[in-house]
């Protein structure tokens, strides 16, 4: 399932960092990545997710162009690293080791807490609806939470933010 996902993800960064460094904007493009770590992932995928994304934006530029942010989610979501400017490698080897070090939850896949938790998260430093924001959502599977079906929810959470 996301055996092939790693490589697919490098070439996604190397497409947002072309973006990073030609994009005029006030601020700082917001990079979000959103990672399903319900128990259908497995702890074997929820490995390969986190070394997919600590890879991939390897690629980014560190001069402060680009703010990650990670988050996790499950039953309920987590951040796994607060907005963060990539400035530097030591920046970006801090974020890398923030996204290894994330545990694996294994309950649901509560997939609209996640975009309402990045969006509140991002908003909390300022973020404005006219600035840049890319956002990479990895599932497996279907929104769920509880047997209560999540898709309707997820839309409303996509299309309000």
């Amino acid at each position: 399932m996301f055996t092939h996902y790693a490589s697919q993800l490098r070439a996604a960064c190397v497409g947002i960092m072309l973006v990073c460094t030609s994009a005029a904007s006030a601020g700082p493009i917001d990079l979000g990545f959103l990672m399903d770590s319900s128990g259908s992932v497995g702890t074997v995928n929820w490995a390969l997710q986190s070394e997919g994304f600590s890879q991939a934006i390897e690629a980014l530029p560190r001069n402060g162009e680009c703010r990650v942010t990670f988050v996790s989610f499950a039953s309920h979501a987590d951040v796994i690293v607060e907005p963060t400017l990539i400035d530097s490698d030591a920046t970006l080897a801090s974020v890398q080791q923030a996204v290894a070090d994330a545990p694996f939850l294994g309950s649901w896949t509560n997939t609209p807490a996640a975009i309402r938790l990045f969006m509140d998260t991002i908003s909390s430093v300022g973020y404005q609806p006219d600035d840049h924001q890319l956002v990479n959502l990895a599932t497996d599977g279907d929104p769920m939470l509880w047997f209560r079906d999540l898709k309707d929810e997820t839309r409303t959470a996509v299309a309000t933010q």
